[in-house]
């Protein structure tokens, strides 16, 4: 279990807010129950006081000329009718003693016989007279008054009491009040908790709707609850129906649009085939005017023919390239040597017809580990589209290098610069370039980055002084480099 769903803010609001009113129950039971245990010691404490100390002045008074004769028996008597007429308060053992501290009479001279000290544990728990304070644990509560005449003192009175019953009384009230308050907060939280069920059942149909609609389930929310619910609720409810009516209805419309999508991807398929079949066909035209200007070469005729039937198995390539914008194939073949040389060839007519200057150069040789006929269809384009926009006279420079597992291609012209508009969306991202180059920029360009995306590469364009440069960077995969210039 993740410790941020047992943290409190992941807990429902039907579980927060009975809990807030159990604690503040809690909170204000025990601040009660203080206040009314607090009040209830101080009244304890003040009747103990206030009836201990009508005792003790009374016997002061009966034993006091007893104590200055040493009559032994008239003390006890005195005793004994001080503790019949304070019945209301239990005494435990009462000490009548003289000077030094020793016993004249007590109530219980069997273990506090006369003539004896008082225990020096008595005197060091007695607390003065009128000072009782009743301490929970603790039942018993002794008091000393000492005996004085004519500013002498002449002996002490030493009083047991005991205080179980008013410890006892403490209890109760305690428990009853634990007990009250504990009954009360329990009924508050199952009130709050019912009553916080029924505010949030609104949200919780709202949310269980929600999740629905991430199953794809669409469902709007039923009259009858929109019935039973507040006016603001209901507009809730019903703007939510709304939303999920409007859903559907564009929903619907996109199935519509898909269909539609089909015939026009359909289209634009033809289109591209079309347009990068032509490109072959053009270098193939020119080895046929080859061909009838050098009949009586048979050197020539050899070359003319070698390079007709490759760019026959071109024009396959590209249908093969132009299938692939749409579907994965099954197998491909590697980028060999042989496959740019090709590529010069055929541009060299169309570099010839127009008096152009073609720079070209290759850094590795042999076979690397890369879709063939993508790489070349991709430089194909690249190079007649800098052809064209070199112009007559101008200048096309290709080089191609490899390096840590890249193959780089750049392709300079001279002559006209790259459109800005164009020109951002060769710079832009996957998903705005598709579209922006479709529309801008023709299918010559969409089909080139559509390739080199497929090969997880990555497109430059930039413009120079005079001219424009494109560079391409293409990851190698499996086969790398058999030999390298």
């Amino acid at each position: 279990m993740k410790l941020r769903n047992i943290l409190p803010v992941s807990w429902p609001v039907s579980l927060k807010i009975p809990l807030t009113v159990a604690v503040l129950m809690i909170a204000i039971g025990t601040l009660v129950t203080e206040r009314v245990l607090s009040s209830l010691s101080q009244i304890q404490d003040q009747y103990l006081n206030e009836i201990s100390g009508s005792y003790l002045d009374g016997l002061t008074t009966s034993v006091l000329p007893y104590v200055l004769r040493d009559d032994i028996w008239e003390a006890f008597d005195a005793i004994e009718r001080s503790n019949a007429q304070y019945e209301n308060i239990k005494i435990i053992s009462t000490i009548v003693a003289g000077s030094g501290n020793t016993i004249l009479a007590a109530s219980d001279p069997g273990q506090l016989p006369t003539g004896s000290l008082i225990p020096k544990s008595y005197l060091e728990s007695a607390i003065a007279y009128g000072k009782i304070r009743i301490v929970a644990g603790n039942p018993i509560v002794r008091l000393v008054k000492n005996l004085e005449f004519q500013g002498q003192m002449i002996g002490k009175l030493v009083v047991t009491l005991d205080v179980s019953e008013q410890l006892s009384e403490r209890n109760n009230v305690r428990l009853a009040l634990i007990g009250t308050s504990a009954i009360f907060t329990i009924l508050m939280a199952a009130f709050g908790y019912l009553l916080t069920r029924r505010m949030t059942r609104p949200m919780q149909i709202l949310s269980e709707h929600l999740d629905q609609a991430k199953d794809g389930s669409f469902l709007e929310i039923s009259a009858t609850d929109m019935n039973r619910s507040s006016k603001e609720i209901s507009a809730l409810f019903d703007s939510y129906n709304s939303m999920i009516r409007a859903v559907n209805e564009r929903d619907t419309l996109a199935a519509t649009l898909h269909e539609e999508e089909k015939l026009a991807g359909l289209g634009r398929l033809t289109a591209a085939m079309a347009h990068e079949i032509n490109n072959p066909l053009g270098g193939m035209l020119n080895v046929l005017e080859t061909l009838k200007r050098h009949r009586d070469k048979p050197e020539i005729q050899k070359k003319s023919i070698n390079l007709l039937e490759r760019g026959l198995k071109s024009i396959g390539d590209v249908v093969q390239t132009a299938l692939a914008t749409y579907r994965n194939r099954s197998t491909k073949r590697n980028l060999c040597e042989k496959d740019f040389n090709d590529l010069k060839r055929l541009l060299r007519p169309e570099i010839n017809r127009r008096c152009q200057n073609l720079a070209w150069k290759m850094t590795w040789r042999g076979e690397l580990g890369i879709d063939g006929t993508s790489v070349r269809q991709v430089t194909l384009n690249l190079l007649l589209n800098a052809s064209n926009a070199a112009g007559r006279g101008g200048s096309v420079s290709f080089s191609s290098s490899t390096s840590q597992n890249m193959l780089h291609i750049i392709v300079e012209n001279s002559g006209a610069p790259i459109p800005d508009e164009i020109l951002q969306c060769l710079n832009e991202n996957r998903d705005k370039k598709k579209i922006l180059l479709e529309e801008r920029a023709g299918l010559g360009l969409w089909v080139i980055c559509r390739l080199v995306q497929d090969m997880s590469g990555q497109i430059k364009a930039s413009n120079l002084n005079d001219g424009a440069l494109v560079v391409v960077d293409l990851m190698l995969k499996g086969t790398t480099i058999k030999h390298a210039a």
